[in-house]
């Protein structure tokens, strides 16, 4: 009966992103304690220097680990997509992973040795940065051969354990010691999560997947070839401006506060943290989406492709619309609910910081479909020129709380429009090649 094969196929899609978005939610929430911790935990220069340590390691990890983990799901999906092991594509992940981490390893002590950190960072901060780097470079390893893998229990105890093991780790240290080395390297502790799941990894390196099915649409693939290190240059060079939308508009409205409005900055801050909180279930569900579009471009799939992306799509609109509607009417409220009165926010720059942040999920979510079609320009290209237009709206005259939700909000659109653009052939091409049922593809082994 194909109508019960699809509920529970649909239910287990279901059950697979909630339980990953809860890792993820998970995840951040421990982030909040490890801050709220060392803050509480630390004197104020030391916690300087933990903020320095935290935003840097950070930052670093995403550029040198993000890129090698999305190219590592989308090839091994394709490699499980034939029914055949992943283990060239884990090999060619570990080559470019290193590389990666030589440079970023590089790139931190020459940082450091100039004084972009500080002149007063510690050795063993700087140690701990390094080590903390080197375990998010190994996590992203791990959770890509897991996305590609639909290892859910694998992913959601990596991804929540990570979180989990810096907050006690933080907590036991900071209230025992409250020494600024060891709390670093309680934070770099976490790097015994992914490496405990090394052996797993290494165990099932030749192993088939688990449910192999090389149903392919009359031989046609749009996501020929294996892993690709040009790619993951491309990725690499999108990490910066994506990271900018991040960590820059916190910045940004420094920038373009005067002398007397810090306590302004600060209520910008707090609805920024407020409309952003989104984005955690749109990391988990980029580690949902990228393996599964992945499987869908290499058999062939492409009406199936289509149903799925204008899914995403309309879904996250209408999430949108709602979402600025509510908070129009009680975002105010909630804000001074949950961080104290905020003058220098109104309902107006708080709705255009919602609908910025809902338009950043739906570029997330764009992202790793783009990769799933191998078309890695059009992800750079597009966060490129989305950063460089939100600095330049940022710049604008105008309120501060309202600039920065303008810039968020016309920057999030550009990188939603050149998104959408490289992926429009899917979107509105009328295939030649019909969606009527699996055949199996030549030369494919089963």
């Amino acid at each position: 009966m194909p109508w019960c094969v699809r509920l529970v196929a649909t239910l287990t899609n279901r059950a697979r992103s909630t339980a990953v978005a809860a890792a993820f939610i998970v995840s951040g929430l421990t982030s909040y304690i490890t801050l709220a911790t060392s803050k509480r935990t630390l004197s104020p220069s030391d916690f300087g220097q933990f903020a320095v340590f935290w935003s840097a390691a950070f930052f670093v990890a995403a550029i040198a680990a993000s890129p090698n983990e999305q190219e590592l799901a989308r090839s091994l999906a394709v490699r499980f997509a034939r029914g055949v092991p992943g283990y060239p594509e884990l090999v060619s992940a570990l080559r470019s992973a290193l590389i990666a981490i030589c440079l970023a390893v590089a790139v931190c002590l020459a940082a450091a040795f100039s004084g972009l950190f500080g002149d007063t960072m510690e050795g063993g901060v700087l140690a701990a940065l390094l080590l903390l780097v080197v375990g998010e470079s190994l996590a992203a390893l791990v959770r890509g051969e897991m996305a590609a893998r639909l290892d859910t229990f694998g992913l959601v105890c990596v991804v929540a354990g990570q979180g989990i093991v810096r907050a006690v780790a933080t907590l036991i240290v900071g209230i025992a010691t409250g020494s600024l080395v060891l709390v670093c390297f309680g934070v770099a502790l976490s790097i015994i999560v992914p490496a405990a799941f090394l052996p797993r990894l290494y165990r099932r390196r030749f192993a088939r997947p688990d449910a192999p099915s090389p149903a392919y649409e009359v031989g046609f693939s749009v996501a020929a070839g294996g892993f690709s290190g040009a790619g993951v240059r491309r990725l690499a060079l999108a990490m910066p401006p994506r990271a900018l939308f991040a960590i820059g508009t916190p910045i940004l409205a420094e920038l373009i506060a005067g002398d007397d409005q810090t306590a302004l900055v600060g209520d910008v801050l707090a609805a920024l943290s407020l409309t952003s909180a989104p984005v955690l279930v749109a990391a988990a569900l980029q580690v949902v989406l990228l393996p599964e579009f992945s499987t869908l471009a290499e058999r062939g799939h492409l009406i199936e492709i289509r149903r799925q992306l204008w899914i995403v799509i309309t879904s996250v609109l209408t999430g949108c619309v709602l979402v600025t509607a509510v908070t129009l009417v009680f975002g105010v409220r909630s804000l001074e609910l949950l961080f104290g009165p905020s003058p220098g926010i109104d309902a107006t720059s708080l709705s255009l910081m919602a609908l910025g942040a809902g338009l950043l999920f739906l570029a997330n979510l764009l992202s790793p479909i783009s990769v799933a079609v191998r078309n890695y320009t059009a992800v750079t290209v597009a966060w490129t020129l989305g950063a460089l237009v939100l600095i330049v709206v940022g710049f604008a005259p105008g309120e501060v709380a309202f600039v920065i939700g303008r810039a968020v909000l016309v920057g999030a659109l550009v990188v939603n429009i050149l998104l959408l653009w490289g992926v429009r052939h899917l979107l509105i091409a009328h295939w030649t090649v019909p969606d009527t049922g699996p055949s199996p593809q030549p030369g494919i082994e089963a």
